[in-house]
């Protein structure tokens, strides 16, 4: 049998981990069909096959989906095992208070399916390790697997820390369509308060929290990147880009794009020809 020690994040809680994994799914060691007990929680993950087990003086039959949880110091051992049997073993260490010596329950459909497709992702990192990306995503993994099995645990602001206070998606999405929208415009930054439905101050405060750039510096950009596709992929000329553009004159636009771009638009569109 091998081990694996981890550490997870779940909300603001850190837990210390351990896993047992072996190439032969079936296997069971003899220590398992002893009575005895652990420090540590221990989480059963049947994945296929039956199982009973005597935990204190009860005796359970566990089919495949169920989830067996036993407390530190709860007296147990595995009584008999169908020989397709597959189970998935957590410890982990952890203090909480009121839980009971034993916990059984049989998840629904969906999160038995969201479970159980996790620990597949996770044997499978276990042995690709050589990969750090590998070790993240079945860190991350674990993370997901045990907040399924100690979310009954836990108080109920719990995970209040993984729960984003402000969305900035729906604002941020707003603030481009504005921008590709309208950059051919005479626009100021009114318009995009009017738009967000902010005042002015708010608008310039969020433009620069969300994109870091104030809205002079934002509209430069929108017009510049899509100079660059009118001169790859059409056959205006310089000045009437210039002008699909929101600029009034072509030295304007050339000034703006040479100093952002570090060449001219005549040279951009040329070394785009020639391959360069």
């Amino acid at each position: 049998m091998k081990y694996l020690d981890f550490t997870v994040s779940i909300g603001k809680l850190m837990l210390d981990a351990r896993v047992d994994y072996d190439e032969d799914l079936h296997h069971v060691a003899d220590t398992s069909m002893q009575l005895h007990e652990h420090l540590l929680y221990e989480i059963y993950f049947l994945e296929k096959g039956g199982l009973t087990v005597q935990c204190g003086n009860t005796t359970l039959s566990l089919k495949a989906g169920d989830i067996f949880v036993i407390a530190p110091h709860v007296s147990h051992r595995i009584l008999s095992y169908d020989p397709d049997m597959v189970r998935f073993n957590i410890q982990f260490l952890g203090k909480f208070k009121g839980s009971a010596p034993y916990t059984f329950f049989r998840p629904t459909d969906e999160a038995r399916q969201e479970i159980f497709s996790l620990i597949t992702s996770i044997r499978y990192y276990m042995f690709t390790l050589n990969k750090q990306s590998h070790a993240y995503r079945m860190n991350h993994a674990f993370s997901m697997l045990l907040s399924h099995v100690i979310e009954p645990m836990l108080p109920p602001d719990a995970f209040k820390r993984a729960v984003p206070k402000n969305n900035r998606l729906p604002q941020l999405i707003e603030i481009e369509q504005f921008f590709f929208n309208r950059y051919a415009e005479p626009i100021t930054i009114l318009d995009l308060a009017a738009a967000l439905n902010y005042s002015e101050t708010q608008a310039r405060r969020i433009l620069q929290e969300y994109t870091g750039k104030s809205f002079a510096d934002n509209l430069r950009h929108h017009r510049i990147t899509a100079a660059k596709q009118y001169l790859l992929n059409s056959n205006f000329s310089i000045d009437e880009i210039a002008e699909r553009c929101g600029y009034q004159s072509r030295m304007g636009f050339e000034n703006v794009f040479k100093r952002l771009v570090g060449m001219s638009p005549h040279r951009y569109r040329a070394n785009a020809k020639d391959g360069q």
